[in-house]
């Protein structure tokens, strides 16, 4: 019986359906590391929802190719599934990423809580967080960039994202949710709010600090629904990977 191989996918930029240009931060994994000389099948991604199959052609140490390539692209969609998080320290960020890129989070919105003195959101981590994604949609294959947003604050945040935070009727299903230890069962609730293929969804999981009384005026005003997940208190990062897993799975049965 032959033995699957294994094909290696890069981070690269499409020049026409049949060629792609490997990135040069690649140049060095793909030379140094796996030794590869050419010829070997390869996939190749922009981030961006394009990828495809080809042959590796190395042309120098500068310049790698994939040849004879077979392109695809996926439907482009509006963000469907917006995570929204109060400020958590770098690490704490580093660690989650991975899992919301391979669960499908469209969009991830940080933002800093009115009780933190200190922003903890600092420009300089863009560059790590954004190898972290590409390194993550490698592993699980993922073809769409996790969109990283950054909010000075709740009322930021949720003025950004108004259109999809409205009020909800009694016959429309509720897009705003946050996580509360007193809120609904999520893994009941979710099966009443009918999401179909426009749906689209926005979690919120407070600060490590709690909500202050004038964000919590915020939500109620804008009427977010109070939803648990399971019957103890959840530290942040741990409820951002449940709702994430639950909500995906509920927008895309």
């Amino acid at each position: 019986m032959s033995q699957q191989v294994h094909v290696f996918r890069f981070l690269g930029t499409k020049i026409r359906d049949d060629l792609w240009e490997i990135d040069p931060s690649e140049h060095k994994h793909i030379l140094k590391v796996l030794r590869m000389t050419g010829g070997e099948a390869v996939e190749c991604f922009d981030g961006y929802g394009s990828w495809s199959k080809g042959a590796l052609d190395i042309q120098g140490p500068n310049k790698i190719l994939a040849t004879s390539c077979q392109s695809f692209a996926a439907s482009k969609s509006q963000a469907r599934f917006i995570l929204a998080l109060g400020a958590l320290k770098h690490g704490d960020i580093d660690t989650l990423l991975p899992d919301l890129i391979e669960l499908g989070v469209d969009e991830l919105a940080l933002f800093v809580g009115q009780g933190d003195q200190k922003d903890r959101i600092n420009q300089k981590q863009d560059e790590r967080w954004q190898r972290i994604v590409t390194a993550s949609m490698k592993q699980s294959k993922r073809v769409d960039r996790m969109v990283i947003v950054k909010f000075a604050s709740l009322q930021d945040l949720v003025e950004h994202y108004y259109e999809i935070s409205v009020a909800p009727t009694a016959s429309k299903t509720p897009v705003g949710v946050v996580l509360k230890p007193n809120g609904h069962q999520f893994s009941k609730l979710h099966r009443e709010f009918a999401f179909d293929q426009n749906s689209r969804l926005l979690a919120v999981v407070g600060p490590e600090k709690g909500f202050t009384q004038v964000e919590e005026d915020l939500l109620e005003g804008r009427r977010f629904v109070a939803v648990r997940i399971g019957p103890h208190i959840l530290r942040a990062t741990t409820a951002a990977v449940a709702i994430a897993a639950i909500a995906v799975s509920s927008l895309n049965p």
